[in-house]
């Protein structure tokens, strides 16, 4: 990969090596190139290269970083002082055509791919692979020669600002079949039509669909290509600029930073050049050299000394003013010595902190994100009930008092939130004749109310609680018969639900096997003979700072009838978390 980042510098006539760490500044201040290296058990490499356009009036900062080893990586963020549109670099796609990269199961490419109905499952398989940070764009197709042409030729050049960022690929038309009938008919992609599926892609919550966007055959063939690759490139970008940079990434760059800094102390505390010896100045040992001699040997060797002196010290002459500077010199390198360790351990200190802040901008990024699909979902379902109260409202003033129906509505006592946490703590055990029984450790709980300031958290933890006692209420009515999933995807009328986006019905096969032991909770030994139970279901109460909180349950409405809740916190760990 170096071979191919090197030929890319040199055809930006950039002199600089990738196998040293130099620094190279153009003379018109056009650019500064810097490569890094650092190999303490893994090969890092890192260019960062800052370019003047003079035709934008912008200041471009490109940083690459390659990691070498048994599974080598590239990074590469490109970014301006303008926020203008940033082009993918040709080294990227230089990069993607010469070697099998992957996000996610998902090969990236340097052009559009052709996929056919033995590439469905992989294709599937790559769109819901929970490491995929990027967005793929499908085109799908029917029986017609020439639109299957027409449409190869446009991909390439609509998906010209995706190529780094995402990826793209056209369905044949048995292809496009097989993938509708597989994905069902909310994420389905139609005949001469775009389709860009985002990361985190749910196919089986179908209410999600509207996020993965279509652009269709009028709009294609209306739109000039440039107007429809912006388009694409836009939704690609957007995908970049909020997804959180990968931990390895930030572990890399702080590795680099480390050495970077390392190599900054070394050539303060070690000398700049080797000072050569002055050589000895033998006098002859002649009993018959006259006094003078002696004399003038001994005043050549001292001139000898001085001139030596002079030149190690860089002196234009030994007059005082010159002299000064030496002293100055050497009292600055005494108190050096000990300056160089406080550097050394303040750098310490910043790389640390600015390792963590790394982090906690990788982590907002995220719960930003996250942020903003709840508000989007639950401003659609408020949207939608709205419309529906309204509908009920009209109907129901055909057969009663108009004052009755369009009057105030007030919540029931029972249904009335809590005020705060402690409240909620207090509450619970009203639950429990509806079958909900807290089982946690209810300091955790009150431990959220420092950082509950707007009271959205007790809130959602009531509403997924009431939730729970609808659930299992419908299954004694025999209104419902399935698991808690379904309960929440069907939204039984007449029985309390939250949306099924709060609920998660399990962890990823890394949590199990990593983080179990933080999931299991006490239950009755009527539930678990040893009291204990691994509670990896879920709901999601909301995004407040990394905290996150969630709420555990195990669901035994199949034995005891009842639903245990074992846990009401912060978010317990994953590999997502810090």
């Amino acid at each position: 990969m170096l071979k191919v980042v090197q030929e890319w510098l040199n055809s930006k006539h950039i002199d600089i090596s990738v196998r040293q760490n130099e620094r190279s500044v153009h003379a018109d201040g056009q650019f500064v190139a810097e490569t890094e290296r650092a190999n303490d058990g893994q090969d890092l490499f890192r260019l960062r290269l800052i370019e003047k356009s003079r035709e934008q009036l912008a200041t471009y900062t490109t940083d690459l970083v390659v990691s070498g080893g048994h599974q080598p990586w590239v990074w590469i963020d490109i970014r301006n002082d303008k926020d203008h549109y940033v082009a993918v670099p040709r080294v990227a796609r230089d990069l993607l055509s010469q070697f099998p990269l992957y996000d996610g199961s998902w090969r990236m490419q340097s052009d559009a791919v052709l996929i056919d109905r033995e590439g469905i499952d992989v294709l599937i398989e790559a769109l819901k692979d929970g490491r995929r940070r990027v967005p793929l764009v499908l085109a799908g197709s029917e029986p017609h020669a020439d639109m299957e042409e027409l449409f190869q030729g446009a991909m390439d050049e609509w998906g010209q600002q995706v190529y780094g960022l995402g990826g793209v690929a056209l369905l044949d038309p048995e292809a496009t079949r097989a993938f509708n009938t597989a994905v069902g008919p909310a994420f389905r992609v139609g005949a001469w039509s775009l389709r860009t599926y985002l990361p985190d892609l749910d196919l089986d919550e179908p209410s999600t669909a509207h996020r993965h966007r279509y652009l269709g055959t009028q709009r294609l063939v209306e739109d000039r290509p440039g107007r429809v690759a912006t388009l694409m490139g836009n939704v690609a970008r957007s995908v970049a600029a909020t997804t959180p940079v990968p931990a390895i990434v930030l572990e890399a760059l702080h590795r680099l930073d480390h050495e970077s800094n390392r190599r900054l102390l070394e050539s303060i505390r070690t000398p700049r050049r080797t000072l050569r010896p002055i050589p000895s100045t033998t006098i002859p040992e002649s009993p018959s050299a006259p006094a003078e001699s002696l004399e003038v040997i001994e005043l050549r060797r001292l001139r000898e000394r001085m001139a030596q002196v002079q030149e190690w010290l860089e002196l234009p002459s030994l007059e005082d003013e010159h002299l000064f500077e030496v002293v100055e010199a050497l009292e600055l390198k005494r108190n050096l010595g000990p300056a160089a360790e406080q550097i050394a351990t303040r750098l310490s200190v910043l790389e640390e902190e600015n390792r963590d802040l790394r982090v906690d901008v990788a982590d907002y990024v995220k719960i930003t994100e996250e942020a903003e699909k709840d508000a989007a979902d639950s401003g659609a379902r408020e949207y939608k009930l709205r419309e529906q109260v309204l509908y009920l409202q009209s109907q129901l003033a055909k057969h009663e008092n108009a004052e009755t129906v369009y009057g105030e509505f007030h919540v029931t006592e029972e249904a009335q939130v809590p005020e705060n946490m402690e409240d909620l703590v207090d509450r619970l055990d009203e639950l429990e004749s509806q079958g909900v029984f807290f089982t946690g450790d209810t300091r955790i709980v009150e431990g959220l109310a420092p950082i509950d300031h707007a009271g959205g958290v007790v809130r959602s933890a009531w509403e997924c609680l009431l939730a729970c006692a609808g659930y299992l209420q419908a299954k004694k009515d025999q209104a419902f018969s399935g698991s808690m999933d379904e309960y929440l995807r069907k939204q039984t009328p007449g029985y309390r639900v939250v949306p099924v986006l709060k609920h998660a019905r399990g962890e990823s096969e890394t949590t199990r096997n990593k983080y179990r032991r933080e999931r299991v909770f006490p239950v009755p030994p009527e539930v678990r003979a040893d009291g204990q139970a691994f509670m990896e279901a879920h709901f999601k109460l909301g995004q407040i700072g990394m905290v996150s909180p969630r709420m555990h349950y195990i669901d035994d409405s199949q034995g005891t009838g009842r639903i245990y809740i074992g846990y009401i916190g912060p978010h317990l760990r994953t590999d997502g978390t810090n």
